[in-house]
C-alpha cells in the first residue's frame, strides 16, 4: 500500500522554536522517552479531532508541521493509534486505522511548511490553515 509523502505533527510553538533553521536542535515530543516514538498522522481531516483529544489542556499557541516522509530522519512504521504519554489513545477516527509513527526525531530539513493552529480560549482547536 502506497503511502503520502506528506505527514503532519502538531507541536507546541514554544517547544519547535529552538528546532527552526538550519543550526537548530532537533525535536523530541516531551512524552518520547515514555512513547518510544513521535506521533504523526497521514490524514488532514483527523487533525482537530487528534489536536482536541491529545493536547487541548495543553496551553500556547500550537503549529502543524508539514514534514516530507522522504526527509525524516528515523524509521516511519504505520501502527494502530497510540497513546501520547499518559492519554488514551481512543478518540472517534482511530479505530482501525493505522498512524505513522516516527521512531527518531523531527529535523528543520524535514519540515516544508510550519501552519498556525486557531484555538479557543478554552483550547480547543478550532482550524488548521492547510491551504
Amino acid at each position: 500500500m502506497a503511502k503520502e509523502k506528506k505527514l503532519y505533527h502538531l507541536v507546541s510553538e514554544e517547544l519547535w522554536a529552538p528546532c527552526r533553521g538550519p543550526d537548530g536542535a532537533l525535536y523530541f515530543p516531551a512524552t518520547y522517552d515514555q512513547d518510544g516514538f513521535t506521533h504523526m498522522s497521514d490524514d488532514t481531516d483527523l487533525l482537530l479531532e487528534i489536536g482536541n483529544h491529545f493536547y487541548k489542556s495543553h496551553p500556547g499557541h500550537w503549529l502543524l508541521l508539514v514534514c516530507d516522509l522522504t526527509k525524516l530522519e528515523g524509521e516511519v512504521k504505520w501502527e494502530p493509534a497510540a497513546p501520547v504519554g499518559d492519554v488514551k489513545a481512543g478518540f472517534g477516527g482511530s479505530d482501525g486505522k493505522l498512524f505513522p509513527h516516527l521512531y527518531g526525531p523531527i529535523a528543520a530539513r524535514g519540515v516544508d511548511v510550519e501552519l498556525k493552529v486557531e484555538r479557543a480560549p478554552d483550547g480547543t482547536f478550532l482550524s488548521i490553515p492547510l491551504s
